[in-house]
């Protein structure tokens, strides 16, 4: 049997990466007499890290088998592929499955097939074997030959009938093509990938970062990858996934990290829908959030920036109270000089106009025109002619007088009705400023703060960065785009998200276009079948997307039980009941899903002691518990059994039924609603 021979040939391999390890010890003493001291810390970091790959992925070295002949050879090559590779096999290769050739495994089907080298050469052969090798502590447990009549449905079924963090475990091998394409798609091209809830966004941004690493490992440091989270659980949640992929250091933040590296520690930013709720029951207009995440808004922020150019660059030129130059001439070489920030025209500036009036023909006609016309005396003449045969840099310096990022951002706001005609001004400004003055920043204030920032600070906190992936984008400003894209400034973007699940549209963009313009020829790619959800449960959605005339999501042809909607007054013991089954069904991971945080309290006090209480900053968050969280954190996350708290919350409009479509989709195996009886 199949089986029998892979068990056998494992065998041999485990003795094999023994020996590995052994070597890894031996190479670890040799590099603890090295004398160069900055040599050996980083050979001793490079190898602390194989030893702990190694011991990682001891358990299971590969999960896959390909037999491939090149054109140009006789003897076929056999290859292993696994989350990492292993040096030092002698004859068997076991390789890494970010490498070129692992492409075969993900892309080709058997028969002729090739794939590229990172040289970018064509290796051209036959495809004759396709093997999935699945382990469980340590054994071979099951093999499956991929033939080209198999559909990619039958080969996922016995992975996505998994418990969530089995799956999870799984990822790398049940990688599908659609996916694969957008994982190995160059560090170069800017993407924007639109998929439907469960298929994959997050799990292909993170091996596209993980993928990158590996394959621009001579040149780009891991550090230089970026992801942006949309909250602190979420954070939590990849964390564990990054380091599954060899991809731990990547620099991972959420917005709120992000802009809490420019202000104060003593402001408190409020959550994505705080603002929203608070106007909302005050009964007055939120249009204005979105329009401050508008182009029209960057716009307001441009012209703000140029009136305060003027301001400080645009002053007569005076020494020992004398006008030397008048003001017109300052400010026309500060906007010949101006460069990306006013920082550093500032500096720019402040050099020109050094070499400006050193030796300057007009300047000294000027000053004798004085003289002549007994404007100043004599005596004044030279002490002016010494003084400009200084350096008068540090004079021109004392024009621009540093303001913090707040103060400028609350002069802009306070001037607002100058730089535009917009209806809803007034109530911005008094809401904006009435935060401001208690040093409070909503959320739709980041990426205002963020692109200010860039324009007028020398900052080099993120300028290395080469990839910028962010997940549940839809929920971003276009402002919030244009400001990330000017402070990566040297970073192409991975953007993924899904229209659908926009539960900030009051503030977010609405089409993915509206975004193209701020990158450079971005690519625009589609995922639209669900791998998470059986098909009960993704027809059950869908039914929400058709109310609003979104594309259905297709699905894995995976069956389970019926969704199952209940009206009760019975909240509390109905949820104890369902979450007692779940536990017997093997479910490990369970989730209370709560509209909003008003709900979210209201069920805690009738939960406490049943489930955990998950809030949206909490970064202590594990998947194999019962947790209880709004949708806005449960976004991105994923479920074995999730129970829907009230749908009769919910009401019948287009940001409700995106809310609700949010906590549908989060369900890998059943699904429960709970309609309260009033």
């Amino acid at each position: 049997m199949i089986i029998d021979e892979e068990r056998k040939k494992y065998c041999e391999i485990k003795d094999k990466l023994v020996s590995y390890r052994q070597h890894l010890e031996d190479e670890k003493e040799l590099i603890d007499k090295v004398k160069d001291n900055d040599i050996q810390y980083m050979l001793q970091e490079i190898n602390a890290r194989q030893i702990y790959q190694y011991e990682k992925n001891k358990l299971r070295p590969y999960f896959a088998k390909i037999i491939f002949c090149k054109d140009d050879q006789i003897e076929p090559e056999i290859v292993y592929i696994g989350r990492i590779g292993f040096a030092n096999l002698d004859d068997d290769i076991i390789i890494d499955w970010r490498a070129p050739i692992s492409d075969l495994y993900y892309n080709s089907r058997l028969g002729s097939a090739s794939y590229k080298t990172e040289e970018n050469f064509v290796i051209s052969g036959e495809l004759t074997l396709k093997r999935q090798i699945n382990f469980e502590n340590g054994e071979i447990i099951s093999v499956y030959d991929l033939d080209n009549s198999i559909s990619g449905d039958e080969f996922l079924q016995p992975y996505l009938n998994a418990s969530a963090d089995n799956r999870l475990k799984n990822i790398i091998a049940t990688i599908q093509e659609e996916q694969d394409k957008i994982i190995r798609m160059p560090l170069g091209d800017n993407l924007i990938v639109q998929g439907v809830a469960g298929s994959g966004k997050t799990t292909v941004a993170l091996h596209r970062l993980s993928y990158l690493i590996y394959n621009n490992r001579k040149s780009i440091k891991p550090d230089k990858y970026f992801i942006i989270s949309p909250n602190m659980i979420f954070k939590s949640y990849i964390s564990s996934l990054l380091e599954e992929l060899d991809a731990d250091q990547v620099n991972s933040s959420s917005m709120e990290d992000i802009i809490n590296v420019f202000i104060n520690k003593e402001y408190r930013i409020l959550n994505k829908h705080e603002m929203h709720d608070i106007l909302e029951q005050k009964g007055e207009n939120d249009d204005f959030l979105r329009f401050k995440g508008s182009e029209e808004f960057v716009q307001v922020i441009d012209k703000f920036i140029e009136d305060y150019e003027k301001e400080f660059s645009c002053q007569d030129f005076l020494v020992k109270g004398i006008k030397i130059l008048d003001k017109s001439v300052l400010y026309d070489k500060y906007i010949h000089n101006k460069k990306s920030t006013i920082e550093n025209s500032v500096f720019v500036w402040a050099n020109a106009m050094d070499s400006f009036v050193k030796d300057n023909e007009e300047i000294e006609e000027h000053i004798k025109n004085l003289y002549v016309t007994d404007k100043i005396s004599f005596n004044q003449k030279i002490e002016i002619e010494r003084e400009l045969q200084k350096s008068i840099k540090g004079k021109i310096f004392k024009f621009y007088k540093k303001k913090s990022l707040m103060e400028l951002y609350k002069k802009c706001i306070n001037q607002i009705e100058r730089y535009t005609d917009y209806k809803y001004s007034k109530i911005l400004k008094k809401y904006t400023l009435d935060n401001l003055n208690k040093n409070i920043i909503s959320y739709d204030d980041i990426g205002a703060l963020i692109y200010l920032y860039t324009k007028v600070f020398n900052q080099n906190e993120f300028e290395d960065i080469k990839l910028v992936a962010i997940d549940e984008a839809q929920d971003l400003s276009f402002l919030t785009f244009k400001a990330l894209k000017e402070l990566f400034k040297q970073a192409n973007f991975s953007i993924f998200g899904d229209m659908a699940q926009g539960i900030y549209g009051y503030q977010s963009i609405n089409k993915w276009s509206e975004i193209a313009s701020i990158y450079d020829s971005p690519k625009f790619l589609h995922l639209n079948k669900s791998y998470r959800t059986t098909i009960e449960i993704t027809s059950f959605a869908n039914e929400t997307l058709k109310k609003m005339d979104y594309q259905l999501a297709d699905n894995v042809i995976r069956h389970g039980e019926k969704v199952r909607q209940i009206e009760t007054m019975q909240v509390k013991d109905m949820i104890l009941q369902e979450i007692e089954q779940s536990k017997k069904k093997g479910f490990k991971s369970c989730a209370v899903i709560c509209k909003d945080k008003n709900e979210l309290y209201k069920a805690n006090e009738l939960l406490k002691g049943i489930v955990k209480m998950q809030e949206e900053n909490d970064s202590d968050y594990d998947d194999n518990q019962t947790v209880l969280l709004t949708l806005e954190s449960a976004k991105g996350l994923e479920f074995d059994f999730v129970i829907i708290y009230d749908s009769g919350s919910y009401e019948d409009n287009l940001l409700d039924n995106k809310r609700y479509y949010v906590a549908q989709t989060r369900a890998l195996h059943e699904l429960v609603i709970i309609n309260q009886k009033k």
